[in-house]
């Protein structure tokens, strides 16, 4: 009974990996207009019932995407591995993270920022994982610029300005993530390095 369990646990996973890796493919194809459940239980070679037992939902299935994606490219963990660096250098760091994966993820994420438009549920799925990239450049500012820490408006800024939208309409730029990220990076520095605008934290004027 041990080694049957285990057998099928070890299909189950690859069935769901199978899923996974169909459901990015066909997301990411601009020549397939239209997807659902049934296009990618077709591309994965398994049954629309599976796509659903494992995933449940389309929008639980884009989440299981992004989150093999994010993790894989390390785009959870902006902050990590930047404590030895000094806070410039971290957060272009974090620059260069982003901007490799905007570019590698480029198709998959335009075409759920267009799905978004759409599916209220989707754009909630991708305002969530925004909030978490804000977090994480929350505390590289912190770093950056202690005086700063409560400058919502430029917190909001600079997450504006390094977002995938901002980034796909860089044109030939995006195309070369490390010069985007320089780019980028010597436009917030000044920015960084500016002293907090009166009322910023609060909102008055």
């Amino acid at each position: 009974m041990g080694r049957g369990t285990g057998a099928r646990a070890r299909a189950a996973a690859d069935s769901r990996a199978r899923v996974l890796a169909a459901a990015r493919a066909v997301l990411s194809d601009p020549a397939c207009p239209e997807w659902g459940m049934e296009t990618v239980a077709a591309a994965a070679g398994v049954t629309r019932m599976t796509v659903y037992n494992q995933f449940g939902s389309r929008t639980s299935l884009i989440e299981a995407v992004l989150d093999q994606v994010v993790a894989r490219d390390r785009m959870d963990q902006l902050v990590d591995g930047t404590s030895e660096l000094d806070p410039a250098e971290a957060l272009r760091a974090a620059l260069v993270t982003t901007c490799r994966f905007w570019r590698a993820e480029r198709p998959l994420l335009r075409r759920l920022f267009a799905v978004a438009y759409a599916e209220p549920a989707v754009a909630a799925l991708l305002a969530r994982r925004e909030g978490w990239r804000r977090d994480q450049f929350a505390a590289l500012l912190d770093r950056a610029a202690p005086a700063l820490r409560d400058d919502n408006a430029l917190l909001d800024l600079l997450v504006a300005v390094t977002s995938f939208p901002a980034y796909d309409h860089l044109g030939p730029t995006a195309d070369a993530p490390d010069l985007a990220a320089d780019l980028l990076h010597r436009l917030i520095r000044p920015l960084v390095a500016a002293e907090p605008s009166t009322g910023s934290a609060t909102g008055n004027h």
